[in-house]
């Protein structure tokens, strides 16, 4: 007899069958697929003509061997592999289904799993069978027919009827259907009931009795790799060949993995995912939202256990920018359009359309876009739509980590999605652990083919399989754990946005949401005469008047200190040392917050320390096409500076912070001069360095030459950075001086030997005052003074004090007495009101005020003001006397 060389794998699953041929490494031979018809009776039913499956198997199984030119005598065995949880009931007697078959993606049960849980049955079911009560299930589907369709119970139980998935359905029929066919399952299919005891794996008594099922109506359960039964000589073989493996579809993907050991998981992205991982001989009952489930079992061997987790809306969110959006043609061209774009631009698309599923399990959330602001772009939507898909599949595997107590170490992966190189690379990073992509693509066939092989000996053992698993892709992660954090938590905050969705009365005018319970045809009567922004106005005063002496601003930020709307905050989370006197502190800014600034832009921080709020501008150091949420400022403590100093020595993490908006007109235009000189002393470095790391992150680094003045080489900050990108961009030169052994940098004596070509560059300078007046002279007596932008951070406050006296904020209704150095803005927020500002150096008018009644004074000019509703800056200005103001 000649020795067999494949082996076959039926594959029947939601809207297609097909039959695959396999050989001794693994190798597709042939395959042939036909679709069937998707039925659709009424809203939330999906039903699958039984009889046309079974009709369609038998042309994929002739279609199959035709094309390889093979019969039954050249398959050692054959397996399959379906989609789970559908069920087929049907008169063994006849072969005749009852009705058509209930898919598993079929509502119509939901009344049934909510009575079981009203009950108090959930706790149970969960137990026995590691899954919740759920429409879902073929459980409920099954008891929906004995109750629903004429004849189905009596006949049940006289022992004609049967139950069974498409598994069963096609295993009857390829033994032999009404003439003797066998009617098995498999312990994986078994597990999808709601029946099944995972201890004991038998149909459990007391499980049966909750859904009034006889147990003659079900299958004998078997393992997923053992000889069955044979096909019939006359069936669509044409021969007798081993019916040997059987698994449903997800435990099918993780077997043809070869995800053997614990820890091991994979994947499957399709119109959904669905993530499984091996936990081994373990049976570990999920704390975290997962399904308790069997992963295979392999003839007599032990089960192996796994927990899965199914995600509702992944591929067909990209289907959904396709067909609904129409911003894409082909699917295909989201990974186009996602890549021309560097990062999400704080973008985070939620595809909830029907809920969230593992391991939230909230019906009641639905899909949302945040984080939208005017720079964002489509492309933004589609990159936050790749990154949706792995944000979910991130959540399903923490709470697998958490429930099973394995860590993970790689990520194999199967399905369409997986030709999109970007989102792979994104689920390596948001995971921090290498994603991996065999290269036989059909894992789920395979798997069958594997499990039936094994049975009949093709292959000697699961070894043999590892062996022939090869890796076709592997992405590694390149995001470091604060890019991986941070990116997380902006997702988990946007979860958050999508929840009670459902349930909650919303009220919307305008731009603004009311979550109240009111009549609106009142609403609307009572309010029509008032414009939008008028109405959002009395509404806020009702609510300021009921919860006096706190505003709803204050309850939010009992909850989280970064959530006001009243103002900007921030909370320090990492403060990064970078030589002995200065650090990076690493800033999440609140609500309100821009992250589109320009590279070279700088922030007001306002810290309180013992009960006093302490301000400074300082310079962004982080560039705007950072990854992540956070912004950085990089600061040098000086001995004249407390501010400066409890920054770098004295601030802790979780520190909440006022910030004021970006502001400031040095900043780097997009794209850059073709010629660059950057003039920089001390601590001047740090807009110059969000300019450098711009540059580099967009690709832009043209020619620039870098000076950098510090007192010694250890004192510069950043310098081991900077002579990273001097390696990496050609066109990037530095010139550092250190001014303790070299001397001051002298424009007239040295420009030209580290810069001969200065005067065809544009220049930046920023540093010490003498450095910039020295060179704004410097400049102007070459008549380039046009190429000369300076970046000054001191005041000017070249104006005398005012006379101080009693400051009135009359909406307040409290007073401040302050002498003539203290400013408006200092006086008010001494006295806790919460006053407007944002650069605070009289720049961005940001804290102007309207003056009711006295005369201030001008800080920088001596200008003095005494018009009744004349705006003034408050951050600038001082009281001449007794002085009133509109706040």
């Amino acid at each position: 007899m000649a020795e067999k060389k494949y082996v076959g794998a039926i594959d029947q699953g939601t809207t297609s069958t097909r039959f695959m041929i396999f050989d001794h490494d693994g190798a597709e031979v042939a395959r042939h697929q036909l679709e069937h018809e998707q039925i659709l009776p009424r809203a939330g039913w999906v039903e699958h003509d039984a009889e046309e499956i079974w009709e369609r198997t038998q042309e994929v199984l002739e279609g199959a061997l035709e094309r390889a030119g093979l019969g039954a005598d050249d398959l050692a065995a054959i397996g399959i592999t379906n989609q789970r949880e559908t069920t087929v009931v049907w008169d063994k007697r006849t072969g005749k289904p009852y009705c058509n078959a209930i898919v598993w993606q079929d509502t119509r049960t939901d009344k049934i799993a909510k009575a079981l849980t009203d009950a108090g049955h959930d706790e149970l079911i969960k137990h026995r069978a590691g899954l919740p009560p759920a429409a879902y299930f073929s459980g409920g589907k099954t008891q929906w027919i004995l109750e629903n369709v004429d004849g189905v119970r009596e006949d049940a139980e006289a022992g004609h009827a049967v139950f069974g998935n498409t598994d069963a359905w096609l295993i009857w029929h390829l033994t032999g259907g009404a003439d003797g066919g066998l009617h098995v399952t498999d312990v994986t299919n078994a597990s999808r009931t709601m029946l099944m005891d995972l201890e004991t794996l038998d149909w459990d008594d007391e499980l049966l009795a909750l859904f009034d099922i006889p147990r003659s109506m079900l299958p004998e359960i078997r393992s997923s790799s053992e000889v069955y039964g044979e096909t019939t000589a006359d069936g669509p073989l044409g021969g007798a060949v081993p019916v040997a493996g059987d698994l449903g579809d997800q435990h099918a993907a993780l077997f043809g993995q070869a995800c053997f050991e614990p820890g091991l998981c994979k994947n499957t992205y399709g119109t959904g995912n669905f993530l499984v991982l091996n936990t081994g001989s373990e049976l570990v009952r999920s704390q975290n939202g997962l399904l308790t489930t069997l992963g295979y079992k392999l003839g007599d061997q032990p089960p192996v256990y796994a927990l899965e987790g199914s995600i509702a809306v992944t591929g067909s969110a990209i289907q959904w920018l396709r067909d609904q959006l129409g911003v894409i043609q082909a699917a295909a061209e989201s990974e186009t359009l996602a890549a021309s774009v560097e990062d999400n631009g704080g973008v985070y698309f939620v595809p909830a359309f029907s809920g969230l599923f593992a391991p939230y399990w909230r019906p009641d959330a639905r899909g949302a876009v945040v984080g939208l602001s005017r720079y964002n772009t489509i492309a933004h939507i589609a990159r936050a739509a790749l990154e949706a898909v792995c944000y979910q599949s991130k959540d399903v595997v923490d709470a697998m980590v958490a429930d099973a107590g394995l860590e993970l170490e790689a990520l194999r992966v199967d399905g369409g999605i997986t030709a999109n190189d970007l989102c792979m690379q994104i689920q390596a990073d948001v995971l921090g652990v290498p994603v991996s992509k065999p290269v036989v693509a059909e894992t789920t066939a395979l798997g069958a083919a594997y499990a039936a092989g094994l049975a009949v000996g093709f292959w000697s053992g699961t070894d043999e399989l590892v062996a022939n698993w090869a890796e076709d892709r592997r992405w590694e992660s390149e995001w470091d754990d604060e890019q991986r954090e941070q990116g997380y938590a902006g997702w988990r905050k946007a979860i958050e946005r999508t929840l009670d969705w459902v349930e909650d009365t919303c009220l919307l005018r305008g731009n603004r949401e009311f979550p109240l319970e009111v009549d609106v045809a009142l609403l609307d009567r009572v309010t029509s005469w008032l414009p939008t922004d008028k109405l959002w106005e009395s509404v806020r005063f009702a609510g300021r008047q009921l919860t006096t002496p706190l505003l709803p601003d204050d309850y939010l930020s009992q909850i989280n200190p970064r959530w006001t709307a009243r103002e900007v905050r921030g909370e320090i989370v990492e403060v990064k040392p970078e030589t002995e006197d200065a650090a990076t502190v690493v800033i999440r800014p609140g609500w309100g917050w821009s992250f589109n600034h320009a590279p070279g832009q700088y922030i007001g921080i306002g810290i309180q320390v013992e009960g006093k709020f302490h301000w400074r501008s300082y310079s962004l150091s982080s560039s705007p096409e950072r990854s992540g949420r956070t912004v950085s400022i990089t600061v040098r403590a000086m001995p004249e500076g407390f501010l400066s100093d409890h920054l770098v020595n004295g601030v802790p993490p979780g520190t909440i912070i006022r910030l004021g908006l970006p502001a400031g007109d040095f900043v780097l235009p997009d794209p850059p001069p073709a010629k660059l000189l950057f003039l920089v002393g001390g601590s001047g470095i740090t807009p110059v360095m969000s300019m450098l790391r711009t540059m580099d992150r967009r690709g832009t680094m043209p020619d620039v030459v870098l000076s950098y003045s510090s007192t010694t080489h250890d004192r510069m900050i950043f310098r081991e950075e900077i002579e990273a990108l001097v390696e990496k961009n050609p066109g990037l030169t530095l010139q550092p001086r250190a001014t303790d052994s070299e001397g001051m940098l002298e424009l007239d004596k040295h420009l030209e030997d580290l810069c001969p070509d200065w005067r065809e560059r544009e220049v930046w300078a920023c540093g010490p005052g003498p450095m910039l007046d020295a060179a704004e002279e410097f400049w102007q007596e070459a008549g380039l003074e046009d190429r000369l932008h300076l970046e000054r951070f001191s005041l000017n406050l070249s104006g005398d004090g005012g006379e101080g006296g009693t400051i009135t904020f009359r909406n307040s209704g409290k007073t401040a007495e302050v002498d003539g150095a203290t400013t408006i803005l200092e006086a008010g927020e001494e006295a806790g009101i919460g006053m407007p500002y944002g650069c605070r150096t009289g720049i961005c008018h940001t804290c102007t005020v309207t003056l009711v009644e006295g005369k201030i004074r001008d800080l920088r000019n001596g200008d003095e003001f005494d018009q009744p509703n004349e705006n003034v800056q408050t951050c600038v200005t001082v009281p001449v006397g007794d002085c009133t103001l509109n706040i």
